[in-house]
């Protein structure tokens, strides 16, 4: 079900760009697309018909000057006409025809079964796929079990010429998708509308922002995403049949990329539709070369996609609506396609609140470990989380503990402690006992986890602070005496007032 709706959204997104852009042929075609597509998959109306008799009333949507028409008496059978016309239809239109070929249908009866021929006077050949309405892609191997399901039980085989088409049989249907119903009757309502009000857009527009609602789903929440790992997902869907197709990929994804807050699957959907798109733009060779750069300045990530080959088709196909989609309207980002001789390159921005947001909150925080910062974007990125106290806490006693311990075990703060006394008279909140306790464990050179706590720092910090010689050997020589002051009382409270702590600490750990 959602891939029968990932699949027939970016048709729904390229109806809306082209109604608003005044293009109501392009519109109604991509509609119908969607219908017939998701109708191949929906629950059958089974009734009694003649085949012959229904295909003489559709026979103008399949015939023309290289496709002719051979009907013969039938006998009734049950099915649904519709879907079966609809399976019809797209193997017609999908037989390949050399120069100066015909494709032949024949409705005739044998064995007591009505059947339908497809056969070549002429060159031909039918595709590995088919597609649906000249849109999306569907294998004939698929076809035929859509085939099964509209003429409940039927079949198609190979003919020496051709293709037969069994409409009635004993093969187990597949299972119809039942939850598409009230998409199909949106989607045949967006239809009439645009028929009926093609001088008054406005009026289908709203009819089909309902159907590209209901085949994207409800807006999910944002969260803090991975995109290599998005991308290794796509990239295990999709590597087989790029493969396949002789199209090589190349992927070079930043590694200080952080996890961005996004919709995940609408952004797993644009990758996948890239894929989509490749293929439908290099029949055969070529390369995808996907690039992933994080601007830490601009809080953006920017991603550039080359898709290059030898046979590289018309560029500019229905999927960039949806692509378009994706990154403008559900993340406030930017899109661009710039199509060239043998190619195309499509680019796109995303920014990060969430960075942006702890910029603003903790300017530097780059400076802390690769686990604070992950938590600080899960925080600041609406995920559920402990308490703020809580994860703050926690994040100060690893940053404490990273900054202070490998300052308190070298050989310059060894040295020192040696001279300096064991009390800090001018420090609100001191205690001689908990600094003389730090202090002896730095003379020997062997500095325990539990001197880095915020208290305990708190006193070995205000210690050193004499001179840029002492704030060195404990990595304090970017604070001026106010923010030393401010960083230590803070960490002297209780409990510690971790915000004014951190944001100090940044400081002092960010690149001078």
């Amino acid at each position: 079900m959602n891939e029968l709706l990932e699949l027939a959204e970016p048709l729904l997104a390229f109806a809306r760009e082209a109604l608003r852009a005044g293009r109501h042929r392009d519109a109604r075609r991509a509609i119908e697309a969607a219908r017939v597509y998701l109708g191949l998959y929906g629950p059958p109306q089974y009734v009694k018909y003649n085949p012959a008799e229904f295909i003489r009333t559709e026979a103008q949507r399949i015939i023309d000057d290289t496709h002719t028409l051979g009907l013969g008496p039938v006998s009734n059978c049950v099915g649904d006409p519709h879907q079966m016309f609809d399976c019809l239809r797209q193997l017609v239109r999908g037989a390949v025809l050399e120069d100066d070929s015909v494709l032949v249908i024949e409705v005739f009866e044998e064995d007591d079964a009505p059947c339908v021929a497809l056969s070549f006077d002429g060159p031909g050949r039918f595709s590995r796929e088919v597609l649906v309405e000249g849109f999306l892609p569907l294998p004939l191997e698929e076809l035929g079990q859509r085939w099964t399901l509209a003429t409940r039980g039927g079949r198609i085989d190979t003919a020496p010429n051709g293709i037969l088409l069994r409409l009635t049989g004993v093969r187990m249907p597949p299972e119809p998708a039942a939850e598409l119903e009230p998409l199909l009757e949106a989607l045949a309502k967006a239809a009439g509308q645009l028929v009926s009000n093609c001088a008054d857009p406005a009026r289908g527009t709203g009819v089909l922002e309902q159907c590209l609602a209901m085949a994207g789903g409800e807006e999910q929440p944002k969260e803090p995403v991975g995109l290599k790992a998005v991308l290794g997902e796509v990239m295990d869907e999709f590597g087989p049949a790029l493969a396949e197709r002789g199209i090589v990929t190349e992927m070079m994804t930043d590694p200080s990329t952080p996890p961005i807050l996004m919709q995940r699957q609408p952004m797993r959907a644009f990758f996948a539709n890239v894929f989509r798109y490749t293929m439908a733009i290099l029949p055969n060779t070529g390369v995808v070369a996907l690039l992933t750069e994080y601007d830490a300045s601009e809080r953006a990530l920017g991603l550039v996609i080359a898709i290059q080959g030898p046979n590289c088709l018309d560029q500019a196909t229905f999927h960039l609506a949806t692509m378009r989609r994706a990154v403008v309207e559900l993340h406030e980002g930017a899109f661009e396609f710039a199509p060239d001789t043998g190619g195309v390159t499509l680019t796109a921005t995303l920014t990060d609140p969430v960075g942006s947001a702890l910029d603003a909150w903790i300017p530097g925080f780059e400076a802390f470990s690769r686990r604070s910062r992950r938590m600080l974007r899960l925080l600041k990125g609406g995920a559920q989380t402990p308490p703020e106290e809580f994860l703050l806490g926690g994040i100060l006693e690893a940053e404490l503990e990273r900054w202070l311990l490998p300052k308190f075990a070298g050989p310059a703060a060894v040295n020192i402690a040696h001279d300096l006394p064991e009390e800090n008279r001018d420090l609100p909140g001191s205690s001689p006992p908990r600094l003389e306790k730090a202090l002896g464990q730095i003379k020997r050179g062997k500095p325990r986890k539990g001197i880095a706590a915020p208290a305990y720092a708190a006193e070995v910090l205000w210690a050193f602070r004499r001179d840029r010689r002492h704030r060195k050997a404990v990595g304090t020589e970017a604070l001026g005496e106010d923010a030393l002051k401010r960083l230590c009382l803070a960490l002297l409270q209780t409990p510690p007032d971790y915000l004014v702590s951190l944001r100090i600490i940044a400081h002092a750990l960010a690149p001078q």
